[in-house]
């Protein structure tokens, strides 16, 4: 039999490599914790019975003993909620601040689910109550902690490569489609007001074209990776599940929100009800969680003819996307208003980060695109905009059809 693995209170035991993630299951069986209990007989009971293990301790008496280099030396941390410098879940919270990447198993003497539940739920891989735990126990709960860490770090960097490649994709195509238009608009003067109308109708594709692209293979592999992890969690016992299940609630909601964002930035608007009450959808979605107050205001007297509806919305959305993008603001307001002369305005002011390169709008594609649909819509849009000042965006356009 083994001899006991000595135990050193004052300082971590020294490591051969630094540990920035847990283990691969598929690697050597050998594995340290860091033990951090403050009773002496607690400590010696649980080095007796992980002696035949593989497993190996680095103690730590105090929460104030632990450190993010002892925390980078081992595999896994066990923590004795009853410590005599934290209360609660308090050396849970610290560790996890210490070293998010190390596994945790709490150890409570409440015999009571409720705590290690509550444990679960702020991050721990498992919990074990003192009075019922033999060696076999705790090997077990290191062990299957380190394996499902490792699985949730892996998902999470896969999901992180997706995004990264998705967002790389979307700008490359998105850099072509306004290269290749800059081109075009550049050989167009304000006369040819037919050809300005095709050009319109040309970004409505590209964009519809561009929504596809971005929504079709990112989307498809989202969907897959949340398929897998709901298979493997129904392979694991109930109490196991928590961990996996969160993965895939997050990676749900982040689906829904890339197809919902970039759906409202790029798809034919619906305007049947209205431009007032389509601008408001499209601002509610568009600033779902970005900490943006934007409010819409105004109304018509009369129905707008179909082609100026359809030329404000689309301005409108390039713009609201443009503030989004690149205006950083705290609060939008956009303004719709019914002119005796014969016009609809339309004002959107942001108190962003502002511009000297808006006025005209040369070097800017989106710019371009708007003056270039209000142009064929028989309008005109201008641009104040200052460095620090914000942004205020006018667009005036016929409210009847001539």
């Amino acid at each position: 039999m083994n001899a006991p693995v000595p135990v050193s209170r004052s300082a971590p035991v020294a490591a051969t490599a630094r540990h920035d993630r847990p283990a691969s299951p598929d690697a050597p069986t050998l594995l340290r914790i860091l033990l951090i209990e403050d009773n002496p007989a607690d400590v010696r009971l649980a080095q007796e019975r992980l002696r035949d293990s593989g497993i190996s301790c680095d103690v730590a008496a105090a929460l104030t003993e632990v450190t993010a280099a002892r925390l980078a030396a081992v595999h896994c941390a066990v923590i004795d909620l009853g410590l005599p410098d934290a209360t609660g879940l308090q050396a849970l919270d610290r560790v996890r601040a210490l070293a998010p990447n190390v596994p945790t198993v709490v150890l409570t003497g409440l015999n009571d689910d409720l705590t290690g539940l509550t444990a679960l739920r702020a991050g721990a891989e498992d919990y074990l109550i003192k009075q019922h735990t033999d060696g076999y126990d705790i090997a077990r709960a290191v062990r299957f902690a380190v394996a499902r860490k490792h699985l949730q770090l892996a998902v999470e960097s896969r999901v992180q490569r997706e995004f990264a490649s998705a967002e790389v994709a979307a700008s490359l195509a998105q850099q072509a489609v306004e290269r290749d238009r800059d081109e075009i608009l550049g050989a167009i003067t304000a006369h040819h007001s037919d050809q300005i109308a095709e050009l319109a109708d040309l970004e409505t594709l590209d964009r519809d074209h561009l929504y596809a692209a971005i929504l079709g293979e990112p989307i498809e592999i989202l969907a897959a990776g949340i398929m897998q992890l709901d298979l493997l969690s129904s392979r694991l016992d109930p109490g196991h599940r928590f961990q996996l299940d969160q993965i895939a609630t997050h990676l749900g909601q982040a689906t829904t929100w890339l197809r919902d964002v970039v759906g409202a930035a790029l798809i034919p608007p619906d305007l049947s009800d209205g431009l007032v009450p389509a601008l408001t959808s499209l601002a509610s979605t568009m600033f779902d969680g970005a900490h943006v107050v934007c409010r819409v205001t105004g109304s018509t007297r009369d129905q707008l003819p179909p082609d100026t509806t359809d030329a404000a919305y689309r301005i409108m959305r390039e713009a609201l996307l443009n503030a989004r993008r690149h205006a950083h603001p705290n609060t939008i307001t956009l303004t719709l208003d019914d002119h005796d002369d014969g016009t609809v305005v339309l004002t959107l002011n942001d108190d962003g980060v502002g511009s000297d390169q808006l006025g005209d709008g040369s070097g800017h594609l989106g710019v371009a695109a708007m003056r270039a649909r209000a142009a064929a819509a028989g309008g005109h849009l201008h641009i104040d905009s200052a460095p620090g000042h914000g942004t205020l965006l006018t667009l005036t356009l016929p409210s009847s059809s001539t």
